[in-house]
């Protein structure tokens, strides 16, 4: 990208790699099966996704999608709770034709923890609960990975001492979500979800939860 600025040259390429993408464009065309699906700044494709594709392509880990619905009063019904949404995330909710939606969170806008959270003095914060499934370390920091009712959460945080099945925590404020029509999940949507944590890792990491599981039998 230094040489591009020096030379001063307009610059077309073609990447599949999503961090070449953001880390090389000034604008980023993303596209699927010969689509366009958005065209942007970087950072406006990682903030504002528009579709849950671009969501969960851009950005690693990937975002956080779970199923929830459109109530009454501008309010989200999702895992059993109901709560409101602020201004701009209520005006998405408005143009989505369908009540059912998804729910985005990025793993880094969740706070995790073993107790639950002070609620915040505005009711802006959003907590579950589920159970460690994985724990995969990224060096400076670790990606947990919690079993709700739902779905698999991430959540994207320090080091803590925790343990596979370990009670977790985990909240964050309704003004970092994003909305999606739920319609527009797809299969193969819903598996790159799952690609923040490649096969090799996977292998590890369950071989070393039985590994857990007979040692505690």
């Amino acid at each position: 990208k230094e040489l591009q600025n020096e030379l001063g040259i307009t610059t077309l390429y073609v990447t599949h790699d999503q961090t070449e993408a953001m880390t090389l464009g000034d604008r980023v065309a993303l596209l699927r099966n010969g689509e366009l699906v958005q065209v942007g700044e970087p950072e406006a494709l990682y903030h504002k996704p528009v579709s849950p594709f671009a969501a969960t392509f851009i950005g690693s880990p990937a975002m956080n999608l779970v199923n929830a619905r459109k109530e009454g009063d501008r309010s989200i019904f999702m895992e059993g709770l109901t709560f409101k949404l602020p201004e701009q995330q209520a005006g998405a909710a408005d143009r989505i034709d369908n009540d059912d939606i998804l729910v985005g969170i990025r793993p880094e806008k969740v706070r995790i923890g073993t107790s639950a959270p002070v609620a915040d003095e505005d009711g802006g914060r959003v907590t579950l609960n589920g159970k460690l499934s994985t724990v995969e370390p990224l060096g400076r920091e670790i990606l947990y990975h919690v079993r709700t009712d739902c779905c698999e959460m991430l959540a994207l945080a320090g080091e803590m001492d925790v343990r596979r099945g370990d009670d977790m925590f985990l909240s964050f404020r309704t003004e970092d979500i994003h909305l999606f029509d739920a319609d527009a999940l797809d299969r193969k949507t819903r598996e790159q979800m799952q690609s923040g944590l490649s096969k090799e890792n996977r292998e590890k990491i369950r071989k070393q939860g039985t590994e857990q599981d007979e040692h505690a039998a």
